[in-house]
């Protein structure tokens, strides 16, 4: 048998399986219970959250042979056929491959005729957002008053391309971004499951990489798993995903701080010699910042939302610079991060938005840096000042003069057309 991909292995069945959705979850099955399911649902969150695997879940409850239940009990017939996609009267659409009215026509069309197979027509209209506006269109008044056995389940990742009649006809529900326990948690459960054996560290790391998508924490574990041969460590799965490793953040770090130029190129060079993109070097670099300095403002949320290190070893880091200069070094990099996309030389930008900081350090601990100025200076800015500004006056005071002969000459000339 052909090896099936783990995100697709272990794609969710049941609402039991799905990963941080709880307030989704106990909606939906309060709903199943009380019969009080709704004709329409928009569900809309970050990607690999599970928005089709709950709709597909739900397609199952509502249709399970022994329900509708809370629970699918992906036994019966009609469990496993929508499972492989083989009844006809529940219909995956992909909205971005079929965008246009006549697409939507041709579900409007169908919506009237009794389901065949099932108890309920279920339509899963995946990137919704994709629609044009004509499909849209065609879609309210289905979506507004489908027959009885017609259930709409609309998922996106965009929601406010959405027009606001479509969405005011659905019930909408949040999908959020999966926390950091929940995903170490589900990727452990895999590995033993698996076979893989996985560090503590590694899984963490394949964690906070995917930024909130369990399916993509899944892909990352997979594709490390491959590269290692069953054994996950943190420098493997660092390698593996072309990440730096904390130990290289922390002595760039130390070089901006020291505002040490050599140590900067020395580590801009290793990184180039292994192969790493400059882009990615500065965006991975700057999520090490805003985590030194969210460990510095919300302690509490750094341990569970740091991206690219551990927040326990960012402690003696985070000591070293001041907020304000978090703030800068943040937005430095930022701004160097959006000129890098066009950019001929990618690492050259890096190395100079480094070396800016460098300086930027050095300025700020030359002597008498952060003293005010003598009351001499003051004076001088403040003459120089007065001067412009008596000058500016004087302009002006000019171009009134003009303005007022110019008047007057006008005025006299009209007088003596009127005398004439």
């Amino acid at each position: 048998m052909a090896h099936m991909a783990l995100y697709r292995a272990w794609r969710p069945q049941t609402f039991q399986d799905m990963v941080g959705q709880q307030h989704i979850v106990q909606t939906l099955q309060n709903a199943i219970r009380e019969d009080r399911l709704s004709h329409a649902y928009l569900f809309s969150g970050p990607r690999g959250t599970g928005k089709t695997s709950a709709a597909k879940i739900l397609a199952k409850a509502v249709n399970c042979e022994r329900g509708p239940a809370p629970e699918p009990c992906n036994e019966c017939d009609a469990c496993r056929r929508i499972t492989s996609g083989a009844v006809m009267d529940v219909v995956e659409i992909d909205a971005a491959s079929n965008r246009g009215v006549e697409e939507i026509r041709d579900i409007r069309d169908k919506v009237k005729y009794a389901p065949t197979e099932v108890r309920r027509k279920v339509y899963i209209i995946d990137e919704v957002h994709m629609l044009t506006t004509e499909a849209f269109n065609a879609l309210l008044k289905t979506l507004e008053e489908p027959p009885g056995h017609v259930m709409f389940v609309l998922a996106t990742t965009e929601p406010h391309r959405l027009p606001p009649t479509i969405i005011s006809r659905c019930q909408r529900f949040e999908f959020r971004r999966v926390s950091l326990g929940e995903q170490t948690a589900r990727l452990r459960e895999i590995s033993r499951e698996e076979g893989i054996s996985a560090d503590e560290e590694a899984l963490a790391y394949i964690s906070r990489l995917s930024d909130g998508g369990m399916r993509d924490a899944v892909s990352l574990l997979d594709q490390i798993s491959s590269f290692t041969g069953g054994q996950v460590t943190l420098h493997d799965a660092v390698e593996a995903t072309g990440g730096l490793p904390a130990e290289q953040f922390a002595r760039l770090a130390a070089a901006v701080r020291d505002g040490d130029a050599a140590a900067v190129l020395r580590e801009v060079d290793e990184m180039m010699r292994a192969g790493k993109s400059a882009d990615k070097c500065l965006e991975q670099l700057m999520h090490y910042f805003r985590d030194l300095l969210l460990l510095q403002l919300a302690p509490a949320a750094a341990s569970s939302s740091g991206r690219v290190a551990d927040p326990a070893e960012l402690a003696d880091m985070a000591q070293g610079f001041k907020r304000e200069r978090l703030f800068a070094i943040i937005d430095l990099l930022n701004r160097y991060q959006t000129e890098m996309k066009y950019a001929a030389h990618p690492q050259t930008m890096f190395e100079i938005a480094l070396l800016k900081l460098c300086s930027a350090s050095g300025a700020e601990d030359a002597p008498g840096a952060g003293e005010p100025r003598s009351s001499g200076a003051e004076g001088g800015a403040s003459g120089s000042d007065l001067m412009r500004l008596q000058q500016q006056v004087a302009a002006l005071e000019r171009k009134l003069g003009e303005l007022a002969r110019s008047g007057a000459a006008v005025g006299s000339g009209a007088a003596a057309a009127g005398g004439n």
